[in-house]
């Protein structure tokens, strides 16, 4: 399966995002192009041009964004056995970020993202992807507990891979206590929540009065202490659920 040419498609619709995200109906059943923009853009698309076009596409090639994606996507697909998806690059409104499916794949980099931290992004995103295209045919079967491990899981490949320096900051927000009285008093009441449920974003992201990315920050620490407890890495737990890791540790 070949990767979609989003170079191209930035030079013709970069400056309508809205048009650009028409590209994209045929990969999303049902959605109209307006749908597909409000959920891009929530997960760090850019929302509105800033600049011409050719630039936008100039400086996501100086990074090399597209040879690099593809090569570490290769060397995941290979080392995790992961499905071939197809994978968009496109502008990030601000920082680096993804959104993964279980049948395709998008990377939002701003112009100012190095070597490393584009390979984080892929890695952390891929990881996603392997994990739900083996658990979840849809999105919406997965609860807050199999969110908050699918998160940290994927902190933990970039951990793996790349080294602690390029983890993200909010894995270490928060103090060991903290993070058991978060899991105890938050999450695992709450771990069957649907994703349809208007809590489970609030509790991943830490949004609506909640500690800020305690979802993530609980599931890099459960994932991590099991790690440490069966001795697996992040690969040779792609096929343990969210339930089998919690109830080993509780």
């Amino acid at each position: 399966m070949s990767n979609p040419d989003t170079n191209q498609w930035l030079l013709e619709c970069y400056e309508r995002p809205i048009e650009l995200c028409r590209k994209l109906t045929s990969y999303f059943k049902g959605a109209t192009a307006g749908q597909i923009y409000d959920h891009l853009t929530f997960h760090g698309l850019y929302s509105y041009p800033t600049k011409p076009a050719k630039q936008v596409v100039s400086e996501l090639q100086r990074l090399q964004a597209w040879d690099i994606v593809q090569k570490e996507i290769k060397l995941l697909r290979k080392e995790w056995q992961g499905p071939q998806i197809p994978t968009f690059i496109l502008p990030a409104h601000s920082t680096k970020s993804g959104l993964a499916f279980n049948d395709k794949l998008f990377i939002f980099l701003p112009p100012d993202c190095s070597e490393s931290e584009i390979k984080a992004v892929v890695t952390h995103e891929y990881h996603h992807v392997c994990r739900l295209s083996r658990f979840f045919q849809n999105e919406s079967d997965y609860t807050l507990l199999d969110a908050i491990v699918l998160e940290g899981l994927a902190e933990h490949a970039v951990r793996e891979r790349l080294g602690s320096q390029l983890v993200a900051g909010w894995t270490n927000w928060y103090t060991a206590s903290q993070l058991e009285e978060f899991w105890e008093t938050l999450f695992f009441p709450n771990r069957q929540l649907p994703k349809s449920s208007w809590a489970h974003e609030h509790l991943v992201n830490g949004t609506a009065g909640n500690p800020r990315m305690a979802g993530y920050a609980v599931g890099y620490f459960l994932v991590g202490r099991y790690m440490k407890s069966s001795g697996l890495t992040t690969a040779g737990l792609l096929g343990v659920s969210a339930e089998q890791m919690v109830k080993k540790l509780s």
